[in-house]
């Protein structure tokens, strides 16, 4: 099995601040998981955010900071997650 990744680029819709990550894709997935040092990089303190439980394609749960509003854009399409 092949892994596919695609370009995105984030917004922080709050302070405009952007960043360009190369992401792996998961077709299954409902949510998008960046780092606490993206999630900084985008101008949010992962440790004030409130927490959510996902499940990974593993099995495992964790529980994560939860960062929006955000802007997903991905060649000429975007996405609030709100």
């Amino acid at each position: 099995m092949r892994l596919a990744s695609a370009d995105l680029k984030l917004t922080n819709m709050f302070k405009k601040t952007s960043i360009e990550i190369s992401a792996l894709v998961d077709t299954g997935a409902v949510h998008i998981c960046v780092t606490h040092a993206q999630a900084r990089q985008l101008g949010f303190d992962p440790e004030e955010c409130v927490t959510q439980i996902v499940t990974l394609a593993d099995g495992r749960q964790l529980e994560v900071p939860k960062i929006r509003p955000v802007e997903i854009a991905f060649a000429n399409r975007t996405d609030v997650s709100a």
